[in-house]
């Protein structure tokens, strides 16, 4: 009985889950435990980031941070990857200032990402600079293509689906 009214003020005087309040906190819930292999696989990540300048890890941890919609997180890791030479990152850098998801919209900033991201060999960037360039300045038809090319070069298929339409 004794038991069961402590299961009881557990549950209704805190935040506790039922599987708490039955394990009287000596077990975790599935919840709980997925939250905490996160947070670990996290902090493993930030440190092969930070102190060993691993790209990928820095680009894993900014896309987390993204998928959480803390932009200036993922921006500081997307700059980070990228300034590692992971230049998909300079492609997904460029994106955010692009579209303003931090609250400022910096086509400047995006392009010199995107030059940077199709200077190295990165698909993705040099699409999105042709588009952005397409989009918002008076760029020839024939630079557009050249840059859609490139795209195209590096194994971006969208690039090359867009560059097949436009030679039509």
């Amino acid at each position: 009985m004794k038991i069961f009214f402590l299961s009881f003020l557990c549950l209704i005087f805190s935040a506790c889950s039922w599987q708490s309040a039955l394990s009287f906190g000596l077990a975790k819930s599935d919840e709980e435990i997925l939250a905490s292999k996160a947070k670990d696989e996290l902090d493993k990540k930030l440190d092969k980031c930070e102190k060993l300048q691993d790209s990928i890890a820095c680009r894993e941890i900014g896309a987390n941070f993204l998928y959480h919609k803390d932009y200036e997180k993922a921006k500081h890791y997307y700059k980070l990857s990228c300034q590692y030479n992971f230049y998909a990152s300079c492609a997904n850098l460029g994106q955010i200032y692009e579209q303003g998801l931090d609250g400022v919209v910096d086509k400047e900033r995006a392009l010199a990402y995107y030059k940077l991201g199709c200077a190295n060999m990165n698909g993705e960037s040099c699409y999105n600079e042709a588009i952005l360039l397409r989009d918002n300045t008076k760029i020839e038809p024939n630079e557009v293509k050249l840059l859609l090319a490139k795209s195209c070069k590096y194994s971006y298929d969208k690039a090359c689906t867009m560059l097949r339409k436009l030679n039509k």
